[in-house]
């Protein structure tokens, strides 16, 4: 009897199995809904529209912080000097409470009541007229945040801002993005009786790509020999070092290029040649 119970268990456990499985893709699919609605999300007691900060327009100078050039997931981001002449149709998304509170990109506190919002590479701050192209209502938020850094989005608004253009239960919405007056400036670099402005901002000169790491010194300079000889197999100029990093106690190879064009050119050289793809660690700028 004990052992009809202990293989009718068995059986039991191995269905439940097949049926997890089966189902795995299913649950897959799914994942990245369920991360979002567990991390991000409207606040937790309802919206209280009355709670909505007034935004008030006012002429400011350039952030000391997130005004310059960036990199994320190994692709650059280089701030304009001026929103003066932007406009953009795209899709808009909003982000919550997973944030409130916390620093935005100018190091300013993220109020998912103020009517603010996050764009990749406009000033910071800016001022920006959002129409919602489904419904036509429109709105002007303050731009003092970066992102949004998903494929076909062009700007995460305020949940208090999604909220007034009438698509938070929606999640995205297809915009317009106009920048409007006052444009912010550089600091002490604008003129207030011509009006004009000029970049303070450090330019970029050139991006540093990094191969590989090692621990022992030699297989270092074995593989920097290696992709030595490859770029001078195909006539391309390109000198790889190797610089050491005391806080890991690993050596780099390392090398600089001074523009993407020459990024990508390195980069699918190496990949065609069975080796992993160097990646840019750090982007090297001049005044």
């Amino acid at each position: 009897m004990l052992r009809n119970k202990s293989l009718l268990l068995m059986v039991s456990m191995l269905l439940l199995l097949a049926l997890f499985l089966a189902n795995c893709g299913g649950m897959n699919r799914y994942s990245s809904y369920i991360s979002k609605t567990q991390t991000d999300g409207p606040p937790p007691s309802g919206f209280n529209p009355n709670s909505v900060k007034h935004l008030t327009l006012k002429q400011e100078s350039q952030s000391e912080y997130g005004n310059a050039a960036y990199l994320i997931d190994n692709s650059i981001y280089i701030p304009r000097s001026s929103a003066k002449g932007y406009s953009q149709t795209g899709i808009a998304s909003w982000y919550g409470t997973q944030f409130h509170s916390k620093l935005t990109s100018n190091k300013e506190k993220y109020d998912l009541y103020a009517l603010t919002a996050a764009h990749k590479t406009l000033p910071l701050p800016s001022y920006v007229k959002v129409t919602n192209l489904e419904n036509n209502k429109n709105i002007i938020v303050r731009i003092n945040d970066r992102g949004p850094f998903v494929n076909n989005r062009i700007i995460d608004l305020s949940y208090a801002a999604a909220n007034k253009l009438g698509f938070a239960n929606k999640g995205t919405a297809k915009v317009k993005v106009t920048a409007i007056a006052p444009y912010s400036y550089p600091i002490n670099k604008y003129n207030r009786k011509s009006n004009n402005y000029y970049s303070h901002k450090k330019s970029v000169e050139s991006f540093t790509l990094q191969f590989a790491a090692f621990h022992k010194y030699q297989n270092a300079l074995n593989y920097k020999t290696k992709i030595k000889k490859l770029f001078s197999k195909y006539n391309i100029k390109f000198n790889p070092k190797i610089n050491k990093e005391k806080k890991n106690n690993i050596y780099l190879i390392e090398g600089k290029v001074k523009n993407i064009s020459q990024y990508n050119k390195v980069k699918n050289l190496v990949a065609k040649n069975s080796l992993t793809p160097p990646f840019i660690s750090k982007i090297n700028t001049k005044k």
